[in-house]
């Protein structure tokens, strides 16, 4: 039996939302980026876009680029187009007409039916954007050791590991899951949760997928393939203009439940392979044409909204304060919304005393959306990774039934959402009540 949901991608168009503001901020400000990562190089962007500038100060001595591929929704490309980026998804892009669900990891038959890309050709992309902009740079090889976020008659900055201090107006920590910058803004060190899941991920040419009959519509279809199956789960989709076929998969590891610490390490081929037989016989064809492969241990954190020091002059984004499992392709997304909202909102900015209400609007405004981010993919990972038994086939049934109305109205809820809409109206609002005398 073969039976499919069709999810419905929506398109963003091909027109910029805001070609750049159109007038400067009363008062400009210079912000330190921590860590330069998506995140991080999207606030530099969406910052400088805004009148502001930006140093963006990355540990490690070059962009890393695994050649992971990254899934660009709806909510992230217009972003992306709007600061003018959409030539590169359209250059680098792959875009698949639907994410396609097999539960039967066996047999491979259907239970349902958005650009992808090479992480390290956005990465690059956002680099080149951000040191066009006069006054903004990014520098690699700048771990940061120190932080200070200021107080009402000192500035904030921070200390390099080579002793370097450097100054700034506001700090922006970016700095992902074990962020420095976290535990200065929350004043704890707490650890980050261990799921125990472990990510792997590959890259396959499909030259090879296409002379083999079993794995040549991989590649001639559009679509994002998932496998699910007990303990784990198969995500695969085509990038660099299908030239290659991104491999990723995720399961519980034993080597994962005895550390503490995420990290990625380089895999064999063999350890990826693991777990997997019995299953469908591309599946088995793909593990077989992995010749490299990375690891990287799974971690989470509890939504929270302690996203701005106490001083006002030390903020959050990304991972740093919600970081999310890869079970639905929203950690990036999110990370792009922080940064344009914080753009936004900074566009406007009349005086330095402007600094620690806008920052409380952006918690307020970003707090809410990412954790409902944060709570679905976790939600997805135990759904992924069911058991065989009766709660698995009821999740089956639920796939293959669902009202397409829903599921579109589940979709527009993700997708449709536009950060630069929504912090606009927040100022608007704002505008309002201080004509007004409203408090």
């Amino acid at each position: 039996m073969q039976f499919a949901l069709i999810f419905r991608l929506y398109r963003t168009g091909s027109e910029p939302m805001d070609p750049f503001f159109p007038s400067p901020p009363a008062v400009r400000l210079h912000f330190i980026v921590v860590g330069g990562g998506i995140g991080g190089l999207s606030a530099a962007v969406q910052l400088s876009r805004a009148g502001h500038t930006a140093t963006v100060l990355e540990a490690a001595e070059q962009t890393q680029d695994t050649g992971a591929g990254i899934n660009v929704p709806p909510n992230a490309a217009r972003l992306l187009i709007g600061i003018g980026l959409g030539d590169l998804l359209h250059d680098y892009g792959v875009h698949p007409h639907a994410i396609v669900y097999r539960r039967f990891y066996r047999t491979g038959h259907l239970t349902s039916e958005m650009f992808i890309l090479q992480r390290g050709h956005l990465t690059r992309g956002l680099i080149e954007l951000a040191r066009r902009f006069e006054g903004t740079e990014v520098r690699f090889n700048s771990p940061v050791s120190n932080i200070d976020p200021g107080g009402e008659n000192t500035k904030p900055y921070v200390v390099l590991s080579n002793g370097e201090k450097i100054e700034g107006d506001v700090i922006i920590g970016a700095d992902g899951i074990r962020s420095l910058t976290r535990e200065v803004v929350t004043r704890s060190n707490d650890r980050p949760l261990d799921t125990g899941d472990v990510a792997f991920r590959s890259l396959i040419p499909t030259k090879f997928m296409l002379a083999d009959p079993d794995l040549a519509s991989l590649v001639t279809n559009h679509e994002v393939t998932v496998w699910l199956g007990p303990g784990r789960h198969i995500v695969a989709y085509c990038i660099n203009g299908k030239e290659q076929y991104h491999l990723a998969l995720a399961r519980l590891d034993e080597v994962a439940l005895k550390s503490t610490e995420s990290w990625v390490v380089e895999a064999s081929p063999d350890t990826m392979r693991e777990g997997f037989d019995g299953w469908e016989i591309r599946v088995t064809k793909l593990l077989k044409l992995v010749e490299v492969a990375n690891k990287r241990k799974l971690v989470d954190r509890l939504p929270f909204d302690n996203w701005v020091h106490p001083s006002g002059r030390a903020f959050l984004l990304g991972d740093a304060c919600h970081p999310m499992l890869p079970y639905r392709a929203q950690g990036a997304a999110m990370a792009m919304e922080d940064a344009a909202t914080l753009g936004v909102l900074f566009s406007q900015l009349s005086s330095i005393a402007e600094i620690t209400e806008l920052g409380a609007a952006y918690a307020a405004l970003r707090a809410p959306r990412c954790a409902q981010a944060q709570m679905a993919s976790q939600m997805n990972r135990r759904a992924f990774h069911m058991p065989d038994g009766e709660a698995q086939e009821a999740r089956d049934v639920k796939l293959a039934t669902a009202n397409p109305i829903a599921v579109e109205a589940d979709n527009r809820t993700t997708f449709d959402y536009d950060a630069v809409k929504v912090a606009k109206a927040w100022l608007t609002s704002r505008e309002e009540k201080i004509n007004t005398g409203a408090s």
